[in-house]
C-alpha cells in the first residue's frame, strides 16, 4: 500500500497579494456595474485602495468626496463624517 508522503500544502497569500487580489476584484465589479473603460475602473480601484490600506490609510486621512462609485467601497471608518450644527442652520 503506498502511502502519501507529502501532504497538501496550501499557499499562504501575502498581505500585498491579497491587497492586489482585492483591487483588481473592485477594479472588474466597477467596471461591469457602471460600464467604464479599464483605464477610469483602474483610478477608481487604486482610490480605494488607497483609503483603504495605501498612504491615505496610513497617514489617517479620510475620504472628503461624494463620488458614490468610491463610497460604495469603502468602508465607514475611511470616510469623514459630515456633521452639521444646529446653529450653522
Amino acid at each position: 500500500m503506498a502511502e502519501k508522503t507529502s501532504a497538501s500544502k496550501k499557499k499562504k497569500l501575502s498581505f500585498n497579494e491579497i491587497r492586489v487580489n482585492e483591487e483588481m476584484a473592485i477594479l472588474k465589479v466597477i467596471q461591469k456595474d457602471y460600464n467604464l473603460s479599464f483605464g477610469e475602473a483602474s483610478k477608481y480601484a487604486e482610490i480605494i485602495d488607497s483609503y483603504k490600506y495605501g498612504g491615505n490609510f496610513k497617514r489617517n486621512n479620510k475620504y472628503k468626496g461624494n463620488d458614490n462609485i468610491i463610497l460604495k467601497f469603502l468602508p465607514n471608518s475611511a470616510i469623514e463624517q459630515k456633521t452639521t450644527s444646529i446653529l450653522n442652520q
